[in-house]
């Protein structure tokens, strides 16, 4: 049997300064060592709380801006409505605007917070002949995207419709109009002078 060999191993000797205490050395290693880890924690830890701070604030943000977006215009000069087709019913009074996102100018109302909002719209047109159909709609980016009540009355009438949806917005580039219909061979005028008639309304954002 062959005999069996030990083969002794000894760690690298510690290079001291002169006159250095072994143990010393070693506590110093040992100490910088841990201040650097303690560094690393410490970073990772901060950009932790940072970006939990960052969610923290977003969320709280989001709460406050619930319900912030209060506005509603009507049409108050008189309008005519095409015949036999939808015509933008042109918003030239403001009710109430709590962000400033009416826009008279262009007759549509873009909201500045992104988010799901409540819709309300009204239309009321004099003089409907018997058997017309009308109604009213909201146009979202220049296409239809709700369509409220209708009606073909049975006799010769002033009528009113009304519409209410929740449409989501981008906060940016979306924006909201008032459309009348009018399915009679000529143009029939708005009823208009009255602040309940011929409106939009948004609440939101939720």
């Amino acid at each position: 049997m062959a005999q069996e060999r030990y083969i002794a191993v000894y760690p690298p000797a510690l290079k001291l300064p002169a006159g250095g205490n072994p143990a010393t050395h070693a506590l110093e290693q040992g100490m910088a060592a841990w201040s650097q880890q303690l560094q690393q924690w410490l970073s990772q830890e901060v950009s932790k709380i940072l970006g939990q701070a960052t969610d923290h604030g977003q969320q709280i943000d989001a709460l406050e801006n619930v319900g912030k977006i209060k506005a509603r215009a009507y049409r108050n000069a008189a309008q005519n409505i095409d015949a036999t087709k939808w015509t933008k019913v042109a918003i030239d009074t403001i009710s109430r605007d709590t962000e400033g996102v009416v826009d008279i100018v262009n007759g549509r109302i873009t909201p500045n917070l992104p988010g799901d909002y409540i819709v309300f719209g009204n239309v009321r047109i004099n003089d409907i002949p018997d058997g017309v159909s009308s109604g009213v709609g909201i146009y979202k980016n220049g296409n239809l995207v709700s369509y409220g009540s209708s009606t073909r009355p049975g006799a010769e009438a002033d009528t009113s419709w009304s519409v209410t949806d929740h449409i989501y917005m981008n906060g940016t580039t979306d924006y909201l109009e008032l459309y009348a219909y009018n399915g009679h061979s000529s143009a029939l005028a708005l009823t208009v002078g009255y602040s309940y008639m011929n409106y939009i309304s948004i609440v939101g954002p939720f």
